[in-house]
């Protein structure tokens, strides 16, 4: 049996802020997409059906969604997608990061993301129930 609870999307920034708003797109992940990342050793979270990408709105390229965690979190995954490809790949995250005072910020997003990094992107939270095997 699968369950997915609807997207929700609020905006977490405060108002005035200069940073980027986050692509809206979504994707569901295949059966075996879904299978592969449930036997990845070592996952970190449930494994999702539904995820959104988290570029910021108006990116080039394919819109990039991480996936999942594997072997401790040492390996993450991430479902790139268009029109016309659908793709779960293992890629490192991007080695950018902000400092801002005594805070170090790393981007979060896939290693040679479009656009820019996580840091400098609004971030909205979006609420999604697992698939339940």
């Amino acid at each position: 049996m699968t369950d997915r609870w609807s997207l929700t999307e609020t905006p977490a920034m405060y108002p005035g802020d200069d940073q980027e708003s986050r692509c809206p797109a979504t994707s569901d992940l295949t059966a075996p997409q879904s299978a592969t990342l449930a036997a990845l050793p070592s996952v970190i979270g449930p494994v999702l059906r539904t995820v959104t990408c988290e570029l910021a709105l108006g990116h080039d390229g394919d819109h990039i969604a991480f996936t999942g965690a594997a072997d401790d979190g040492e390996r993450w995954w991430w479902l790139y997608w268009a029109s016309d490809r659908h793709r779960l790949i293992q890629v490192d995250t991007c080695a950018r990061a902000s400092i801002n005072g005594p805070h170090r910020d790393e981007c979060l997003l896939a290693q040679d993301h479009s656009g820019p990094h996580s840091f400098d992107i609004r971030a909205t939270c979006v609420i999604e129930k697992a698939v339940r095997a």
